[in-house]
């Protein structure tokens, strides 16, 4: 290629020869900023937005943990009472199926201690938390765990959910 390329340069006039060269680099610097200058500012920014959602979440997250923290102090609220003598594992199958998560629902088994565990795929992961919302503030249901993850569709996740009534699972935990 080498020699190709002396034999062509030699066979062109001065200012031939300066055009071509002056293209070759233009070519050269044009091939520089597309594959290399471009990409790397692109996911420069993309790590900057994301740093910056990251530091907003963060935030969030720390102002309700000290709200958190004040409610614990005050005693909160008292969970609210369920109604009437349905059982948790009921309570729990009904009040998905409400929420218009039964389709994600996959399982619902009862576990020891009065706990219930419900698996969940494919389900919109703000819906799965205004449903949790709603079993403590309505039925004083407690959340003993939690494990989502998230789906490959944007706002979807898939996981498990331990469910009690306070002080029934008889291990402290709730």
């Amino acid at each position: 290629m080498n020699a190709w390329w002396r034999r062509l340069i030699a066979l062109l006039g001065d200012r031939e020869r300066r055009v071509v060269l002056g293209g070759v680099g233009v070519v050269a610097g044009l091939l520089v900023w597309f594959l290399v200058w471009l990409p790397w500012r692109e996911d420069l920014e993309r790590r900057a937005e994301l740093a910056g959602e990251k530091a907003r979440v963060l935030a969030e997250m720390r102002r309700m943990a000290g709200e958190v923290t004040r409610l614990r102090k005050e005693g909160a609220v008292p969970l609210a009472r369920p109604a009437g003598g349905e059982s948790l594992l009921a309570l729990a199958d009904r009040s998905v199926r409400e929420r218009g998560l039964g389709g994600a629902l996959r399982r619902v088994e009862p576990e020891s201690g009065g706990r219930v565990v419900l698996w969940l795929e494919k389900a919109r992961f703000d819906e799965v938390m205004a449903w949790l919302a709603d079993l403590t503030e309505r039925h004083g249901v407690v959340v003993g765990n939690l494990a989502l993850d998230r789906e490959e569709t944007p706002g979807l996740s898939r996981g498990r959910v331990v469910l009690a009534r306070p002080g029934k699972s008889g291990d402290g935990v709730f």
